[in-house]
Parts: structure tokens; C-alpha cells; sequence
């Protein structure tokens, strides 16, 4: 099923702060993906958060940012987190159906085989 532009945001923003609360342990694993997706400018204003906690949700409000503006930065990001973390399987279901919202689907060859264990 197709959503429209208005679901798929809706989607997102409710479930957006459950994916920052279980990331929430998990900064270091955040600011990684972050280097590897992120422009640099938004790497040098990340660079400049002394505190780490701070660090991962600037991070994170740049992805979400990137939704719409940088599509393909979010699309990574969220394909990361599903073969990456162990996530609730709704949480997971649901990550993936807005990554692939206009893809072809995922590219399971990025996976990677150790995964971060979020404890819930």
C-alpha cells in the first residue's frame, strides 16, 4: 500500500520519537551513521556540540529534516537502523514500508552483520 504525502509524514511523526527514545543509548552508533550519510556542513555544526547526548539528537532532527529535503539521507539512515538494530517489529514494519516509499525496496547487500542490541 501506497501512502500519499500526508500519511507518510503523519507515519513518521508518530513514531519518530519511540526511534529517538530506543537510539537513545546508542549516540555513538548515531554519530557513525551520521558521518557517513551527513553533509559536512552538518557534520561541522555536530562537531561543535560538546555533549554527546546533544550530538545524537541534532543528528537525528537532521535526518528527519532530511525527510523531505534530502530523501536518500533518510532513506539510508532508516535502512541502517532496521539491519542494524534489534527494534520492536511493528517499529520495524513500519521503518521499512516509509524507506521504501518510492524505492525499489531494500538493498539487504549493506547489511551488516553485527547488530546493535537495543535493550527494551
Amino acid at each position: 500500500m501506497m501512502m500519499d504525502g500526508a500519511q507518510r509524514q503523519n507515519t513518521i511523526g508518530s513514531i519518530w520519537p519511540q526511534l529517538v527514545d530506543l537510539l537513545s543509548d546508542h549516540s555513538e552508533w548515531v554519530l557513525k551513521k551520521a558521518e557517513m550519510l551527513l553533509p559536512q556542513d552538518d557534520l561541522r555544526l555536530v562537531d561543535r556540540e560538546p555533549e554527546l547526548k546533544k550530538k545524537r539528537l541534532l543528528v537525528l532532527d537532521m535526518v528527519l529534516r532530511d525527510v523531505d529535503t534530502n530523501p536518500e539521507v533518510f532513506r539510508k539512515f532508516i535502512q541502517s537502523v532496521c539491519m542494524e538494530c534489534d527494534l520492536p517489529m511493528g517499529l520495524e514494519i513500519t521503518l521499512m514500508s516509509i524507506s521504501q516509499e518510492g524505492e525499489g525496496g531494500l538493498n539487504h547487500a549493506n547489511s551488516c552483520s553485527s547488530r546493535v542490541v537495543l535493550n527494551l
